[in-house]
C-alpha cells in the first residue's frame, strides 16, 4: 500500500515539476502570419500566400513569474502595397507544462493592430477618427500557443482568434470568439 502511494505522489509531482520549469523570462523574434488561417486554406496558389508582404515581424517578450501563468506580449510591423501595420497583442495566459520542455499556453488579451493606408489610419479595420479613440477601437483576442524550450531556446506557435466586437460595441456577443479571423505567428525565443 505504501508503494503504491508513493508511487501516485510521484505521478502527482511530474507536471507539477514540470510546470516549474518553464523559463522565468523569454524575448525573442516573431513571425506572424497577416492573413487569416482560414484565407490560407482557401488559396489558389501557397506561392502566392507565402509573399513577403502577407508576414509581419516583430518581437516577443514573455514574463512567467508563478509557471502557471504568463505575460505575453507579442509587437509586430508589416508592409504591404502602400500600407503599414504596428501590432501588439499583450495577453495573460495560464501555462500547463506537459514535459519538461513543452509548455502550453492559453489565455486572452487585448488587440490592437494599427494599419496606415495613404493618410489614413485605421485600428483592427476600423477607421480612426482621432486618436483619443483607440482603446474603443481595441478587442478581446483568445491565445493558444505551444513552446519547446530546449534549453537556452524555446521554439513556439501561436493561435490568435479574436472576438467579434470591438470595445466600442461591446455585448455579450464580444465575447464570443470569430472562428474565421484565426491568425498563425511563429517565435524563436531566448530563455532566462
Amino acid at each position: 500500500m505504501k508503494k503504491t502511494i508513493l508511487v501516485f505522489a510521484l505521478i502527482l509531482l511530474i507536471p507539477v515539476a514540470s510546470v516549474m520549469a518553464t523559463p522565468i523570462f523569454q524575448i525573442g523574434g516573431l513571425v506572424s502570419y497577416n492573413k487569416t488561417v482560414l484565407a490560407l486554406t482557401e488559396a489558389d496558389s501557397l506561392e502566392e500566400e507565402l509573399e513577403i508582404d502577407n508576414f509581419s515581424f516583430g518581437a516577443d517578450v514573455r514574463f512567467n513569474p508563478f509557471g502557471f501563468l504568463s505575460i505575453d506580449v507579442p509587437a509586430t510591423v508589416g508592409f504591404g502595397d502602400d500600407t503599414v501595420s504596428l501590432g501588439v497583442l499583450p495577453s495573460l495566459n495560464l501555462n500547463v507544462g506537459i514535459t519538461d520542455f513543452v509548455d502550453i499556453a492559453v489565455g486572452a488579451g487585448v488587440k490592437a493592430t494599427f494599419t496606415k493606408n495613404g493618410e489614413a489610419w485605421y485600428l483592427n479595420g476600423e477607421p480612426i477618427a482621432d486618436f483619443a479613440d483607440t482603446l474603443a477601437l481595441a478587442g478581446i483576442f483568445y491565445r493558444a500557443g505551444v513552446t519547446f524550450n530546449l534549453g537556452p531556446m524555446g521554439i513556439g506557435a501561436n493561435y490568435v482568434l479574436p472576438t467579434q466586437n470591438s470595445f466600442k460595441d461591446f455585448s455579450t456577443e464580444s465575447l464570443l470568439p470569430d472562428w474565421t479571423e484565426g491568425q498563425v505567428s511563429a517565435v524563436l525565443l531566448f530563455n532566462f
